[in-house]
């Protein structure tokens, strides 16, 4: 992609994103994936691996009825490190974070646990069978997340912007050693600084969430 066509699709999602009904995060997600090994390596002080994107977390394990069933909601971004899982979320507004999307990702941090919960919405039931090449895509993927001594809880990262008032906690969790996007330092291509500028100018800070 030449500078001059990544110039023009930047200034765009520029001008787009002032509108009130534009999803900058769909578009803006495949700049973040772009760097994001690069991004979490230099913020936590340790290689880290991209592993997927849209990793399913379960939400819920019983109606009102009682009756069992495979809720789930979607995980940006799943990672990890030599010896951590990383969940990775992002938001493209500080209006975007809301304490009950936490609250499942906390809800999900134990890893084997959260292993199980996977196997069963994927090879459950009531499993989308349209979907079961890229189910087992997705598997093969997190292969080699399984059977490593992990720590016991994942981490939660945010690359989000930030308002005053969340620089210290947002809803009961701590916010933890949030870093504008500027402090982070990375080797960048001629193509890949149009691109930084804008993540820059975008106000996206990286950050960790802990209870």
């Amino acid at each position: 992609m030449s500078s001059v066509l990544i110039s023009s699709v930047i200034e765009l999602l520029s001008q787009n994103k002032k509108f009130p009904n534009y999803q900058a995060e769909r578009r803006v997600d495949i700049f973040i994936n772009h760097f994001l090994e690069r991004i979490l390596t230099e913020y936590l002080k340790t290689p880290t691996t991209y592993v997927c994107p849209e990793f399913p977390l379960k939400t819920a394990n019983l109606t009102q009825s009682g009756k069992s069933r495979n809720l789930s909601t979607k995980l940006d971004y799943l990672c990890g490190t030599l010896n951590e899982i990383i969940y990775v979320e992002l938001k493209t507004d500080d209006k975007s974070i809301k304490p009950e999307q936490l609250e499942i990702y906390f809800n999900n941090i134990n890893w084997s646990k959260c292993l199980e919960n996977f196997d069963s919405l994927v090879n459950g039931p009531k499993r989308n069978k349209d979907y079961q090449n890229k189910y087992n895509v997705l598997s093969e993927r997190i292969t080699s997340l399984r059977g490593n001594s992990y720590l016991d809880q994942a981490r939660i990262i945010y690359i989000s912007p930030l308002s005053k008032d969340q620089r210290l906690n947002i809803g009961k969790y701590k916010v933890i050693n949030p870093t504008p996007l500027h402090e982070i330092n990375l080797k960048l291509s001629e193509d890949e600084i149009v691109v930084w500028k804008f993540l820059i100018e975008i106000g996206i800070n990286i950050f960790e969430l802990k209870e």
